[in-house]
């Protein structure tokens, strides 16, 4: 990974939950559109779900 991507992970990690939510879904609509290699709806779906089920075990590891 390169250091860009390390920084941009960083300071993911920093924020708080609410905000990482909406930065994730703002990248995942943005990859859907991105010049890269088609990606199915399903693995979009997949990589969505992931995301998000991670976030929802860290907010209850948080107490959120």
């Amino acid at each position: 990974m390169s250091h860009e991507a390390q920084d941009f992970i960083a300071g993911f990690d920093s924020l708080p939950a609410p905000s990482q939510h909406e930065v994730a879904v703002s990248i995942l609509r943005r990859f859907q559109f991105a010049d890269t290699p088609a990606t199915g709806d399903e693995e979009l779906v997949q990589i969505a779900d992931e995301v998000f089920l991670a976030m929802d075990r860290d907010e209850q590891s948080d107490g959120s």
